[in-house]
Parts: C-alpha cells; structure tokens; sequence
C-alpha cells in the first residue's frame, strides 16, 4: 500500500511557500479595489452644470426680450410715419394755396379772397400739426443742410450762412425730415478794402 506522499500514488500535493505558478490569478486585494464614485463631487458637478444651463437660459431670455422690443419698435414707427406719402402729397396742395394767396393783392375783392384762403391755409396746417406734422423754423438761423436746401446765396452784411428767406416751407413728420426747407442764405460781401496786390 502506497502513503499519500509517494510521488507514485498520483494524489496532489500541498501548496507551497514558493511563486504561483506562471498563469495563476493572484487573489484580490480588498484594499487595493477601485474607490466608489465620490458624492460630493458629483453633487458639484451637477450644481456647475445647472449654473451653465441657468446663465444659457437668462441669455436666451434677454435675446429673445431684445428681438421683441426691436420688432415692436419696428412696429411702431411703420404705423408712425405710414402717412408721410400723404403729408407730403398735402404739402403740395398747401403751397399751391400759399401761392394762390400772394398772387390775390390787386383788388379789395382780390385781399378779401385772399384772407379767406389764408385762414383755409392756416386750418390745412393746424390739422397736419395736430398728427405730428411740424413747420421747420428757418427764417433767421444758421444754414443747416440737414434740414435746409440752399437755392440762391446772396451778400449780406448777416453773418455768413444765415437763413434770409424762406422760399419754400420746410417740414418734418414726428421729427423725421419730409421735406426741407427752400432757402436763401448769406455770404460775406466783397471787402470794398482789399490790399493792394502792388503794394
């Protein structure tokens, strides 16, 4: 009969104190295990996310309250100066009537009609005022060409690029220029002292 230690008997042996064999598993250590996912972290992460998200969304809000505010405006000045065709159309009219005015001074009969028409005329512009329609103030200021059109400079002893005459009234339709202001204006007068070239 064979012991349990005789090589022969086929049984195996005792694990020894010695390396694992090449291939073998080392058994897992505990300690050395993969941390768990941190909480804290994850809850920063998400209160960083939720901030971005919050800034992105009161962006949004504010574009989206511009682009209202810029359409309404839009809106509002398409209504505001729909009727400029129209003004300009009824400016034409009331210079007619002006003209129609200067040339009745013949007669008594004539300077009747004539007052008459001025008071059509003086209604025709208080209408037009009350929808925002205003008469440029020319007579006496400074050229501005924003607002005035020069059709004849004359000598004055006026300061240089002043109003003289109004020609032909200009106006504006709730401040935006519809037609300007037809005037003379000023130049300085040729110095009767001018040196003399040979001296």
């Amino acid at each position: 009969m064979t012991s349990p230690d005789d090589p022969a008997s086929g049984a195996p042996k005792p694990p020894t104190d010695g390396p694992p064999p090449a291939g073998a598993t080392p058994p897992s250590d505990p300690k050395g295990a993969a941390p768990a996912d941190d909480p804290v972290s994850d809850v920063a992460g998400l209160r960083a996310t939720v901030a971005s998200l919050e800034d992105r969304l009161r962006r949004t809000q504010a574009e989206f309250v511009n682009d209202l505010r810029r359409v309404q405006r839009q809106a509002d000045e398409r209504v505001r100066y729909a009727a400029q065709p129209v003004v300009e159309d009824v400016l034409g009219v009331a210079d007619a009537l002006h003209r129609a005015v200067d040339g009745l001074k013949d007669n008594e009969h004539e300077r009747r009609v004539a007052e008459g028409l001025r008071m059509v005329e003086r209604q025709l512009i208080d209408g037009l005022a009350r929808h925002g329609v205003a008469r440029i103030d020319a007579a006496g200021k400074p050229f501005d060409p924003a607002v005035h059109e020069a059709v004849l400079e004359v000598e004055s002893p006026a300061a240089p690029h002043t109003v003289l005459q109004v020609v032909r009234p200009g106006f504006t339709l709730h401040g935006r220029l519809v037609r300007a202001a037809h005037v003379v204006v000023s130049k300085p007068a040729a110095s009767a002292a001018e040196p003399d070239a040979r001296s």
